[in-house]
């Protein structure tokens, strides 16, 4: 059955700076692995899949959002239930994967979730995504680590461009993805703009090559090249 969690994924989150990662980033040929971050704010969170257990949590953190927080994630007044968040914790590999942010407070509370869910062949190269910071987490550059160890999973498991429908007004989304490091490209409709963010090595390799001719001519970046730069 088609998960129903694909429809209007975007989010309430914004990173200020890169987050520390406290484990080694994996390169697309060997599989990424769960890992722990320290925030801006000095907080820890881990980053895991998401397993079944979780739904129910799941439900209460959406409950714990703001109104403007939901609406903006699915671009309408919406939380989640327990069978939509348990169909999204049990996705199977070959169709997408689901990754909480848990704190390091005693109880472990999620705070933070992010999921891509591929296309039907032959475009499951690509994939949607959505994530979702709660409010007192956000600005602290969770957004940010979510996003890139999603970014980790979804290009060992093959797929090179993720696609987000974002609200204009959604700023801080807006942020995160302009300032991700990574080729985008956006499509207006008159609900949303349509970003598609590139992940395949080649999109690396044109950051990479962006950034260090930027540092040779000892130049300050032009608009493009400084979202590539992040």
């Amino acid at each position: 059955m088609k998960p129903i969690m694909k429809a209007n994924p975007q989010s309430g989150a914004r990173a200020i700076r890169e987050p520390r990662v406290l484990y080694p980033v994996a390169t697309p040929k060997t599989r990424p692995i769960d890992r722990q971050v320290v925030l801006k704010s000095g907080a820890w969170i881990t980053l895991r899949h998401a397993v079944a257990a979780d739904a129910a949590e799941l439900v209460q953190m959406h409950l714990r959002l703001s109104p403007l927080s939901r609406y903006h994630r699915y671009l309408r007044p919406h939380s989640p239930g327990l069978a939509e968040m348990e169909e999204l914790c049990r996705l199977a590999r070959g169709i997408g994967e689901a990754f909480v942010a848990e704190s390091d407070d005693p109880e472990k509370h999620i705070v933070g979730l992010i999921y891509y869910i591929r296309d039907s062949y032959p475009r499951d190269h690509q994939a949607e995504f959505g994530v979702t910071v709660e409010d007192g987490f956000q600005g602290g550059g969770m957004g940010r680590a979510m996003l890139d160890h999603m970014v980790e999973h979804a290009r060992f498991n093959g797929v090179h461009l993720m696609e987000a429908n974002v609200l204009p007004q959604n700023k801080k989304m807006l942020h995160l993805l302009d300032t991700c490091g990574r080729p985008l490209h956006r499509s207006l409709s008159p609900e949303f703009i349509t970003v598609t963010m590139e992940i395949g090595a080649d999109a690396d390799d044109e950051a990479q090559l962006m950034c260090l001719l930027a540092d040779a001519a000892a130049s300050p970046l032009p608009t493009a090249q400084s979202a590539l730069c992040g």
